[in-house]
């Protein structure tokens, strides 16, 4: 894939949408010495190997091929060699979904393409991902969704809101949580204090101060009984349980009991987890047991056969 150049974006006017900034200065992955690498992000595989070595400020987690990474403030994307090949040129950035990732300049989001180059130029306040070809944002203070052009579809409305997932979004109306489809259509009717993302099928929504999953009728499949709760992922769902994290099946059965002080999804078969508050991360198998042994100071699940961690 070709480096981008910043002559590319003369002439591109601004409007669109996420978290970002644009390609105008090059710059480029630089060596670091062993003593420069404490504290920096890099990429494991599910061997616990580093594959991409620790050089990062910030890091995130692959997807459609891609991750954002940030270097002296600035953020851009590398392919799974580790190479630069979106210029780190913004103030922020967010995954590809759909081949469209959020950036942000000046403050305000919008959208690239897989070849660097604007789409949707920066516009809004905040804005969330693509999902069904259509992306949340804000604007001075109300919630919507545009289309790939940079459009509304839904005009700014809502106080709060999600992005789509699986085809519906959670939005608040008259101070409670239902769901929308991308029709703007109520599926959902608005009576949950608090409301996540569908995955597999169900999502996540907290009523009476606890929280237990519904199905995409709306029907509460698990009953609500927990402290906090994550999406569902490989089959599990992390749970919280009194002070303590476990995971969940999809019949709201503990499958890992409540031990550790934090954990993140599952995804290839293990998952993020540290026992106490300054305790290192590691990975837990679906039987709880150290996969790879605790030693890094943040972890997020594996994507795209790669995890960004962030070593002491």
């Amino acid at each position: 894939m070709k480096r981008v150049k910043a002559s590319r974006l003369v002439g591109i006017s601004m409007a669109a949408v996420v978290a970002m900034l644009a390609v105008t200065i090059v710059i480029n992955v630089r060596s670091r010495t062993e003593s420069d690498t404490a504290g920096k992000f890099g990429y494991i595989n599910r061997d616990g190997t580093v594959v991409i070595p620790p050089q990062f400020d910030l890091a995130y987690s692959f997807s459609e091929g891609f991750a954002a990474v940030e270097l002296d403030e600035r953020t851009g994307y590398i392919d799974s060699t580790g190479r630069m090949v979106i210029d780190a040129i913004w103030t922020a950035g967010g995954p590809f979904n759909e081949g469209l990732a959020p950036v942000s300049s000046d403050g305000q989001f919008g959208f690239i393409g897989t070849e660097g180059v604007l789409v949707i130029t920066p516009q809004f306040d905040r804005v969330g991902h693509f999902d069904g070809g259509i992306a949340l944002v804000a604007q001075d203070g109300l919630y919507g969704y545009i289309d790939r052009q940079g459009e509304f579809v839904l005009p700014p409305q809502y106080e709060s809101a999600r992005s789509f997932s699986e085809g519906l979004a959670p939005v608040l109306i008259d101070e409670k949580f239902g769901y929308i489809d991308a029709e703007g259509t109520i599926v959902i009717p608005p009576s949950f204090d608090r409301a996540g993302d569908f995955s597999n099928g169900r999502a996540q929504v907290m009523s009476a101060a606890r929280w237990g999953y519904i199905d995409r009728t709306g029907d509460m499949i698990i009953k609500p009984e927990f402290v906090d709760a994550r999406p569902f992922a490989d089959g599990l769902s992390p749970v919280q349980k009194g002070q303590r994290w476990g995971f969940a099946n999809e019949d709201g059965e503990l499958a890992i009991a409540p031990a550790f002080f934090k954990v993140k999804n599952f995804s290839d078969g293990i998952a993020p987890a540290k026992v106490e508050v300054d305790s290192l991360y590691g990975y837990i198998d679906r039987k709880g047991e150290w996969a790879i042994n605790p030693q890094f100071q943040q972890a997020k699940p594996f994507s795209e056969n790669l995890a960004c961690v962030r070593w002491p």
